[in-house]
C-alpha cells in the first residue's frame, strides 16, 4: 500500500522515497542493524543518480536567487496595486503580509471586493491551518487599503499595474499613474505577453517603468520574473528585486519575458517565425471560443469537476478540436522516448537561445524560471541540467533526426547547443 502511494505520487521518477520504504522494512525485519547497514548503502547509491544532481543545483540554484544580486533599491514602505482581480490581489497579498502597506485599487467596487475577499479567505484559510494566528491576521488586514480612489496611490514607491492585456490600456494606465505618483516612484507592469518597451513608450518617465510578472497563483508560485528593457536604470532594477525578496520569491532578471497563453502563441508565430512553427495555435483559438479557458472557466484540456485534487478528468470536447489538427508522426520518430525528445528538445532549444541571446544572464537563471515557472520536472532540474545529463551530443543527435523527418527547422539545435555537443563542455 505505501508503496502504491509513493508511485502515486512520484510516478516513479524519485527513487529515494522507495528505497526509504525498503530501509524502514529492513529495520523492523531484520533489526537495526541491517536497517542502518542499508541505509548507508541507499544513501551512497542515491547521491550518485542524475535525479539527485538535479535537485542539489535546484536547490543551489533557488538559494541563489533569493540572494539581492543586483545592488542596494530604494527602500520601499508602500506599494500599490492596479486592478483587484486574481493577479492583483495575490500581489498585494504577498505584500501585506511582509509588513508593506500596499494599496489594492479597481475602477469598480464589485471588483474591490472581489479581491479583499479573496486576501481575507486566504488570510483565514492560514488561521484555520495554524500558520498564522487570529492577531497575526488582524495585523496583517491594518496593511491593507482596499479603495476605488486612485489618489490614494499619491505615496507608494512602486505601482504595480494588473490589468488585461491591452495595450492601449495599459498605456492609459501608466500615463494616469504618473500624474498621481511621486516622480521617482516605479511603475511596474505584470505583463505576461506585451513587450516592456512598448509599454514604456507611454512613460514620461521610461528609467522607472518595469516589469514584475508575478505567477498564478501568486500565493504559491515561487517565481518572480522581473523583466527590463534598454531605458530601465539599474536603480528600478534593484528595487523591484529588493521587493520580490521581500515578499519571500525567487527572483530571476531577464529582458525579455513570455508566458505560455493563447495571444502569447500567436505573437510567438508571427515574431520567430518557423523555429516555434509545426503547430497550429489556431487550438488555442478554438478552445478558448469553446469556453476552455482552464481552472478558471472548470475545463481546458482537462475538466476539473468540483475542483478537489483528483477530481480532474480528460476533456472529450478539447480532444475533439485538437484531433482536428493532429499531424501523425513519422514512424521512425514514433517512439515513447521520441515522443518525450520531441517535446522536450524544442523547449530545450528556446531556453538554449535565451542564454545565447543575453535574455538570461546564467544557466542556474533559466533552470530555476523553467522550474519554478513553467512546470519543467525538477527530477531533471530545468533545460540545462538535462542537456548536461542526457548530453547534449546525444540531444543534437536525435534533433538532427527529427529536422530530418520532419524537414522542418524547428528541430535544428541552436549555435551553442551545437557547439556544446562538439566540445564536450558543460553548462555546470
Amino acid at each position: 500500500m505505501a508503496r502504491d502511494k509513493v508511485m502515486k505520487l512520484t510516478k516513479g521518477n524519485y527513487p529515494a522515497p522507495l528505497k526509504i520504504l525498503e530501509v524502514v522494512r529492513e529495520g523492523i525485519v531484520g533489526g537495526p542493524a541491517k536497517g542502518y547497514a542499508m541505509e548507508s548503502q541507499y544513501f551512497g547509491e542515491l547521491a550518485k543518480t542524475t535525479q539527485s544532481a538535479a535537485l542539489i543545483g535546484l536547490f543551489n540554484g533557488s538559494t541563489d536567487c533569493k540572494k539581492n544580486k543586483y545592488g542596494e533599491g530604494r527602500p520601499v514602505k508602500e506599494i500599490a496595486v492596479v486592478g483587484a482581480g486574481l493577479m492583483g490581489a495575490g500581489i498585494a497579498n504577498v505584500t501585506i503580509d511582509k509588513g508593506i502597506r500596499s494599496v489594492l485599487l479597481d475602477v469598480n467596487q464589485s471588483g474591490l471586493e472581489r479581491g479583499q475577499n479573496q486576501i481575507l479567505t486566504h488570510l483565514s484559510t492560514a488561521v484555520k491551518r495554524k500558520r498564522l494566528s487570529l492577531l497575526e491576521k488582524e495585523r496583517i488586514v491594518t496593511n491593507l487599503e482596499a479603495t476605488t480612489d486612485y489618489s490614494r496611490m499619491k505615496n507608494a514607491d512602486i505601482v504595480i499595474e494588473a490589468v488585461f492585456e491591452d495595450l492601449s490600456l495599459k498605456h492609459k494606465v501608466v500615463k494616469q499613474i504618473e500624474s498621481i505618483v511621486r516622480p521617482e516612484c516605479i511603475v511596474a507592469t505584470n505583463t505576461s505577453a506585451l513587450p516592456i518597451a512598448d509599454i514604456a513608450k507611454a512613460s514620461a518617465r521610461p528609467e522607472n517603468v518595469i516589469g514584475m510578472h508575478y505567477f498564478s497563483p501568486v500565493e504559491k508560485m515561487q517565481l518572480l520574473e522581473i523583466i527590463t528593457h534598454e531605458g530601465t536604470s539599474k536603480q528600478t532594477i534593484a528595487t523591484a528585486a529588493q521587493l520580490g525578496l521581500k515578499q519571500g520569491k525567487l527572483v530571476v532578471v531577464v529582458k525579455v519575458g513570455l508566458d505560455v497563453a493563447e495571444h502569447v502563441a500567436h505573437f510567438l508565430s508571427g515574431a520567430l517565425g518557423a523555429r516555434v512553427g509545426g503547430g497550429n495555435p489556431q487550438i488555442y483559438t478554438d478552445l478558448v471560443a469553446a469556453g476552455m479557458k482552464g481552472r478558471k472557466s472548470n475545463k481546458g484540456f482537462y475538466n476539473y469537476g468540483d475542483g478537489k485534487k483528483g477530481s480532474k478528468k480528460a476533456n472529450e470536447e478539447a480532444l475533439k478540436i485538437i484531433k482536428k489538427y493532429r499531424v501523425a508522426a513519422p514512424a521512425d520518430v514514433s517512439s515513447v522516448e521520441d515522443q518525450q525528445i520531441r517535446v522536450l528538445c524544442r523547449f530545450i532549444n528556446e531556453a538554449m537561445y535565451c542564454l545565447q541571446e543575453g535574455v538570461i544572464s546564467q544557466p542556474s537563471d533559466g533552470d530555476i524560471a523553467s522550474v519554478f515557472g513553467v512546470g519543467f520536472p525538477p527530477f531533471w532540474g530545468g533545460p540545462f541540467r538535462f542537456v548536461d545529463l542526457y548530453g547534449a551530443e546525444k540531444l543534437v543527435t536525435k534533433m538532427d533526426k527529427y529536422s530530418r523527418a520532419y524537414n522542418r527547422e524547428q528541430f535544428a539545435p541552436a549555435q551553442i547547443l551545437q557547439d556544446y555537443a562538439k566540445s564536450g563542455k558543460k553548462f555546470y
